[in-house]
């Protein structure tokens, strides 16, 4: 009996082709599944898609924004499985909810000031030290 495999394909959204994406690329070929890099300024879904024909299985390697979780979202919607799924995307797009979560979870994290205007700010700075992160 002859056993066939079928190749499966990812898509990995990244801005460029950079060393772990051709990382990534060499292991899904290890394990027959074909990864195709694709810049996400390139992508466009309209809101109701009755025939969606986009990527199944997709892997996010942007940095998360609001504009990340919402294609992800979209992305989901019609049908792909998206990693990271849009409320991840969501959660690290907000790094004030980002780290109070690390901090609830008892995960160490840097002192942490947060400013709502230029004095209080600068007054942070002094507290902190720098190096610093506005």
């Amino acid at each position: 009996m002859t056993m066939t495999t079928s190749t499966k394909s990812v898509t990995l959204l990244a801005p460029r082709m950079r060393v772990e994406e051709r990382l990534l690329i060499a292991a899904f070929a290890e394990r027959n599944s074909e990864a195709q890099l694709r810049d996400a300024t390139t992508m466009a879904f309209p809101l109701v898609n009755d025939n969606p024909s986009g990527p199944t299985l997709v892997l996010d390697r942007e940095v998360a924004t609001a504009d990340r979780s919402t294609l992800a979202a979209l992305l989901a919607a019609n049908g792909a499985t998206v990693v990271n799924r849009a409320a991840t995307a969501r959660l690290l797009s907000d790094r004030l909810a980002l780290l109070r979560h690390l901090i609830i979870a008892g995960v160490p994290t840097p002192t942490t000031i947060v400013a709502f205007g230029e004095q209080s700010a600068v007054e942070a700075l002094a507290q902190v030290r720098y190096p610093a992160l506005i």
